[in-house]
């Protein structure tokens, strides 16, 4: 858990705690002390992660999205060797396919224009288009070893808008 939420959730939790056990005078003065201090922190704690895409209009938190290329390359080879319809390699990748999966809604949703971004790598099934996507984001994952996996739905993204389904 991300340590900015951590802290949030300890000074509320203090701040319950003390308006429960203390007197009428002394909880007034420590509701006050607990509300300013929950309030500095808030304030200095970003609500989200930033994005790794400078200029874009929408932002990528939590999840794989900021973990290595080559961590993805390696459990990309790994689902490859034990199969990718079997538990493991199903395992192996479910993080980086829904993440991935999450990329493509919220694009989609975000952009008025774009109905289906990932209309022609859909085929005519589910697994198609995680077979495909998924290797897409391996071939550049491969050659930009230490970026991020969100560079690479950004590339996904780039190689899918010409042949988007549009509104």
């Amino acid at each position: 858990m991300h340590i900015f939420v951590c802290m949030k959730l300890a000074l509320w939790s203090w701040w319950m705690i003390v308006s429960c056990i203390c007197n009428v005078g002394m909880k007034k003065l420590l509701r006050r002390l607990a509300t300013v201090t929950m309030a500095l922190v808030l304030a200095g704690t970003p609500l989200h992660s930033s994005s790794v895409f400078a200029g874009e209009m929408y932002v990528t938190g939590g999840g794989v999205g900021e973990v290595s290329c080559s961590s993805f390359v390696n459990d990309m080879a790994t689902a490859r060797q034990v199969g990718f319809d079997t538990n493991r390699g199903f395992a192996e990748m479910a993080p980086w396919w829904q993440h991935t999966l999450g990329f493509i809604t919220g694009y989609n949703m975000a952009e008025p224009k774009i109905r289906d971004l990932a209309a022609s790598a859909r085929g005519h099934s589910m697994e198609s288009m995680r077979v495909t996507l998924l290797t897409m984001a391996d071939i550049h994952c491969k050659t930009n070893l230490t970026s991020s996996f969100n560079s690479a739905l950004k590339s996904i993204r780039d190689q899918l808008l010409p042949t988007a389904t549009w509104n």
